[in-house]
């Protein structure tokens, strides 16, 4: 939309010298805070001082925007353009690699606000908004993982699966030498 659109002129001029700007400037934590200033630099008469003093104290800090999103407020703005945008994301990416095992959606963000990302309804709404592809996302179940431990899990699945084939290329290699 052209609010969006604004938006990535914003970040162009402000983060990149415009240059690309990757998703993750709008769908993380620090994207919150981006889009929030977005907001805030182009809506300045909604902006609440008390709530603005807090997000410059803390600039990166996207649970002072969370907890200030009052109905009509910047901040509750900027929690749907950020769902929106994560919504949007995760559609794509399912039909790019169509996991219809599930989207397993991961991640600080994520877990603390997932109630709110699929009660709200912008998340959901751009999930789906794919146009004649729409209805291949009704087979892809969405999963949030609410562990905080996702990295270490992966690493430790990926070391039990290294072992796993050196024990394998070993014990080959020990076969082989008693056939001999």
């Amino acid at each position: 939309d052209e609010l969006q659109l604004e938006m990535l002129k914003f970040l162009k001029i402000k983060l990149a010298g415009w240059n690309r700007i990757s998703v993750e400037r709008v769908v993380s934590g620090q994207g919150i805070c981006n889009v929030y200033e977005f907001l805030a630099y182009t809506m300045p008469d909604k902006v609440h001082a008390k709530v603005h003093r807090s997000h410059l104290a803390k600039p990166h800090d996207a649970g002072v925007i969370a907890q200030n999103a009052w109905p009509g407020s910047l901040c509750e703005r900027a929690l749907q353009i950020f769902a929106s945008c994560y919504g949007a994301q995760c559609g794509t990416m399912a039909l790019s690699v169509q996991p219809f095992g599930g989207l397993y959606l991961t991640g600080g963000v994520t877990k603390r606000m997932a109630e709110w990302l699929l009660e709200e309804g912008s998340f959901l709404s751009s999930y789906y908004d794919k146009g004649r592809l729409s209805a291949l996302l009704e087979k892809v179940p969405l999963m949030i993982v609410k562990s905080d431990d996702m990295g270490q899990r992966g690493a430790h699945l990926r070391a039990v699966q290294l072992l796993q084939t050196e024990i394998e290329c070993q014990s080959r290699r020990l076969f082989e030498d008693l056939d001999v």
